[in-house]
């Protein structure tokens, strides 16, 4: 199912590391409790990830513009910021 996604979005978790694993564009979102910069994330051109303290506060126009920009691009966005919500 990922691999033929046009893009898989989800927090970080075992799913997400599959999906990733297949090769097909995703979207990991990560809070403070687990920081992709720990090696814990999975690398690779296809990877995206929106980072957030609290992701009960990431606002979903957030990740729906950023998952847009992917699908527009078919690729990893060179910006990869944190968000960080109020």
């Amino acid at each position: 199912l990922a691999r033929r996604a046009e893009l898989t979005v989800g927090s970080d978790t075992g799913p997400m590391h599959i999906a990733a694993a297949t090769g097909s564009p995703v979207l990991i979102l990560f809070s403070n409790k687990s920081k992709p910069a720990r090696l814990c994330a999975p690398k690779g051109e296809h990877v995206n990830i929106l980072e957030a303290d609290d992701l009960r506060q990431l606002e979903s126009g957030v990740v729906k513009k950023r998952c847009e920009s992917i699908i527009k691009h078919g690729r990893v966005l060179p910006q990869q910021e944190a968000v960080y919500a109020d």
